[in-house]
C-alpha cells in the first residue's frame, strides 16, 4: 500500500513539474507593463500631488522641496526590483549578475535612506544650511534616476527570463 501510494505521489509530482515547466510564467511584455504601471508610476504619485498641489496653491517650490518624494520613488523602485530579483533567485537559482544586481540595489535602498534621514533631520532641527537644501534636490533626482535605470534594466532581465519557457 505504501509503494503504491508513494509511486502515485511521484507521478502526480512528476506532472506538476511538467506542466508547470512546460509552461510560460509570464510574458515580457505583461511583466514590464506591471513593473512601469505599478511600481514607477505609483511611486511618482507623490511627486506628482505634492506638485499639484504647489501649482494649485500658487506656492512656488524651493530647491530641494521635492527631494522626498524622489528618495521616495528611489526606494520604491529599488526595494521592488530587489524583490523581485530575491523572488527570482529562488526560482531559478543565482548566478554573479543577480548577486551583483541585489548587492548594488540593497547599498542604493541603504543610501537613499540615510540621505532621507538626513533631510529629515535638517527639516526637524532646522539647521538653515541653504546650501544642504539647495543640493539635496538635485542629488535626490540622479540617486533616483540612477537607481531607476539599475533597477529598469534588472526588470528587463527578469522579464527575458520570466518569458522563456523553462522545459
Amino acid at each position: 500500500m505504501t509503494n503504491g501510494l508513494e509511486t502515485t505521489e511521484r507521478a502526480a509530482e512528476k506532472g506538476r513539474l511538467e506542466t508547470a515547466s512546460s509552461l510560460q510564467r509570464s510574458s515580457f511584455w505583461s511583466h514590464m507593463i506591471r513593473f512601469m504601471m505599478y511600481n514607477c508610476l505609483g511611486a511618482l504619485l507623490p511627486v506628482g500631488i505634492a506638485w499639484l498641489l504647489r501649482c494649485l496653491s500658487g506656492v512656488y517650490a524651493v530647491a530641494g522641496a521635492y527631494a522626498q518624494e524622489w528618495l521616495f520613488f528611489a526606494v520604491m523602485i529599488s526595494a521592488t526590483s530587489l524583490g523581485d530579483l530575491t523572488d527570482e533567485t529562488n526560482i531559478i537559482g543565482s548566478n554573479p549578475r543577480f548577486q551583483i544586481a541585489k548587492g548594488t540595489l540593497l547599498m542604493g535602498c541603504i543610501f537613499v535612506a540615510a540621505i532621507y534621514g538626513t533631510y529629515q533631520y535638517d527639516v526637524i532641527v532646522g539647521s538653515g544650511n541653504l546650501s544642504f537644501r539647495s543640493n539635496i534636490g538635485n542629488a535626490a533626482v540622479v540617486l533616483a534616476a540612477a537607481l531607476f535605470v539599475l533597477s529598469t534594466t534588472v526588470e528587463v532581465y527578469i522579464a527575458k527570463i520570466r518569458a522563456e519557457p523553462h522545459a
